[in-house]
């Protein structure tokens, strides 16, 4: 409980975000990518900052845009958690580099000053973006995605940074105990659970309905919520999509 008390995470999602943090903590199964969307003022970047601490800390937790595909994996070869922040967009091919870093997969290149030799960049990362609108747009990477829609913080209810870091600094251990008490509960679980309609993320959606059940939830609570999480992110790939907003006009017409 003590961590939403920094995460600016609605009470409906939170379960997803508990879901993901201890997703990251499985180097042998696929990493969603987590993705917190809200409008200025909802604290994304205080959010990320602290989710991020508690799996990969890092002096710089946040990072801009990536110039290329290249950069990407890059910062894969060299933290455990990828961290985007303030994203207006991602090209394709980011998207698609993103998808792949993911789910594991690598980049090659040209090693510099020769002809002949590759440089290979081979890894699988969690990965957290945070923007004002949604960035994950691509149907694949759509279909990775955790989507968090964070609200604003009402003006008498902002914190000090100051104050907010040194409350995280003293909490952050005992959130981190909690989370460790959770995750040996889920993993319990886990060999117990059967999914009856898989995602694409089913070693996700698996862990999940695992930690769910260690929480008190019934069971298929988090299945349920976690089909329409992307079933909501189709038809935002809708939304962005010129095409199928022409013929949705076409279909509603007749």
């Amino acid at each position: 409980g003590l961590l939403w008390q920094y995460a600016n995470v609605p009470s409906e999602q939170r379960l997803m975000v508990v879901a993901w943090l201890l997703e990251c903590f499985r180097p042998e199964t696929p990493f969603p990518v987590l993705e917190l969307v809200g409008e200025q003022g909802s604290a994304k970047s205080t959010t990320q900052s602290v989710l991020r601490s508690l799996v990969d800390p890092n002096k710089v937790a946040l990072r801009g845009r990536p110039k290329t595909v290249e950069d990407i994996f890059v910062a894969g070869a060299n933290n455990w958690v990828i961290s985007y922040e303030n994203l207006s967009g991602l090209t394709a091919e980011q998207q698609d580099a993103l998808c792949t870093l993911a789910t594991g997969g690598g980049f090659a290149a040209r090693q510099l000053y020769t002809n002949g030799e590759e440089s290979i960049l081979s890894t699988k990362r969690p990965v957290i973006l945070n923007g004002i609108a949604v960035v994950a747009t691509r149907p694949d990477l759509i279909d990775r995605v955790v989507h968090i829609d964070m609200p604003t913080i009402a003006p008498a209810q902002r914190r000090d940074e100051a104050d907010t870091q040194a409350g995280w600094e003293r909490d952050r251990p005992r959130v981190f105990a909690a989370l460790l008490d959770l995750f040996s509960a889920a993993l319990a679980i886990l060999p117990s659970v059967t999914l009856t309609h898989k995602q694409r993320m089913a070693d996700f959606e698996r862990l999940g309905e695992a930690v769910a059940r260690a929480l008190g939830f019934t069971a298929g609570e988090f299945q349920q919520r976690y089909a329409q999480m992307v079933r909501a992110g189709v038809d935002r790939a809708l939304e962005s999509n010129a095409v199928a907003q022409a013929l949705e006009k076409y279909l509603g017409e007749r």
